[in-house]
């Protein structure tokens, strides 16, 4: 029972995945353009070598920058692979109903020796309730 609850989870894991993937994504973006701005600042300040003061608080908004895109980087990456390797509910059911399914036919000699028109005979007849709870849906 506990693997089903955790199963059913995977949606609200997804979502939350998704959301802190899009903030993470915003935190690299602003990362990269305040570090590219504040470089450039930084770059312009020293061509001309004034405003030491400006430099150094430049310099401490620099990291400050920096430690955002890499943040940004680092939970984005964690989140995008969870959203590509976290199987939704749907999916993570179908996976742990036919796996035991399979594993079951597979090592059971009668369901071996079904004829392949009880197999097509089931396999209509599974559409059919399929077809039917997509109508009741709509």
């Amino acid at each position: 029972m506990n693997e089903i609850y955790w199963i059913t989870r995977f949606d609200a894991i997804s979502n939350i995945s998704g959301i802190v993937f899009g903030l993470a994504l915003v935190a690299f973006v602003v990362g990269v353009i305040g570090w590219i701005v504040l470089k450039q600042e930084i770059i312009e300040y020293q061509k001309y070598d004034f405003r030491q003061l400006e430099i150094k608080e430049d310099e401490c908004k620099l990291k400050v920058f920096t430690k955002l895109l890499r943040l940004g980087a680092i939970i984005g990456t964690i989140c995008l692979m969870s959203l590509a390797f976290l199987p939704t509910t749907k999916e993570a059911l179908m996976i742990y109903g036919l796996g035991g399914t399979i594993d079951y036919v597979k090592n059971n000699d009668k369901a071996k020796e079904l004829p392949d028109k009880v197999v097509d005979a089931l396999t209509r007849y599974v559409d059919t309730i399929a077809k039917e709870q997509q109508e009741q849906e709509q």
